[in-house]
């Protein structure tokens, strides 16, 4: 991040055993401030980015923050090099992309889950996202695969730190917390098929007892 004209930039290095440290590419860059980068990859070389930009609103270098940001993702593979950086979600609470959390599949797809938090008057709840970059085909579109809606009575509830695992031809299971289910608190689930896509959430725990942390 140059803080003189308030531009940013996401650059890479690779190695490559048998070739050394390739030469620089740059990934992204905007007049946007960058405030979170991970990056994950699996074990044939294949990686995955996603990082936030806070907009640059004033257009002189000062950047306004309102508690919710864009979210990008960049996918690379030895075959096609990095993809362009795709929006992958709108207006992020701040605070939760640290939280995003993507896997990769045995064939190379990525499916990445995350909390998204919804504020507004008289409505203030949290649903589970997702988000898959297929291998051979490109990004889907983001999507809610949990509505954030208590089983019982009906009401708009809170969920949170959701986790994702595959099985061996890419069928994905995610779990999370729904925070407020009834009184307490429930650790819900909604499975990926290949080829069919989301099915409906539920939970998995059928007692009003007050569990966290799936």
């Amino acid at each position: 991040f140059d803080k003189s004209n308030g531009h940013s930039m996401i650059l890479c290095k690779r190695y490559a055993p048998d070739t050394g440290w390739s030469e620089t590419t740059t990934i992204a860059e905007a007049d946007r401030l960058i405030h979170t980068l991970k990056l994950i990859g699996d074990r044939r070389g294949r990686y995955f980015i996603f990082w936030d930009w806070q907009e640059n609103k004033s257009g002189t270098g000062k950047y306004t923050y309102e508690g919710y940001v864009p979210v990008y993702a960049s996918y690379y593979s030895t075959a096609n090099g990095w993809s362009a950086a795709n929006k992958i979600a709108d207006d992020i609470a701040y605070s939760m992309v640290d939280r995003i959390v993507p896997a990769f599949d045995d064939n190379g797809n990525v499916i990445a889950v995350w909390a998204h938090q919804v504020y507004a008057p008289g409505n203030h709840r949290a649903d589970i996202w997702a988000v898959r970059y297929a291998a051979l085909s490109g990004w889907d579109k983001a999507s809610v695969i949990e509505p954030g809606i208590e089983r019982r009575s009906g009401n708009e509830s809170k969920s949170a730190w959701p986790r994702i695992a595959f099985d061996s031809i890419g069928n994905a299971l995610v779990v999370w917390q729904q925070a407020c289910d009834t009184q307490n608190g429930g650790i819900w689930s909604n499975r990926y098929t290949v080829n069919v896509g989301w099915g409906e959430a539920a939970p998995i725990t059928r007692n009003d007892y007050d569990q966290a942390w799936p």
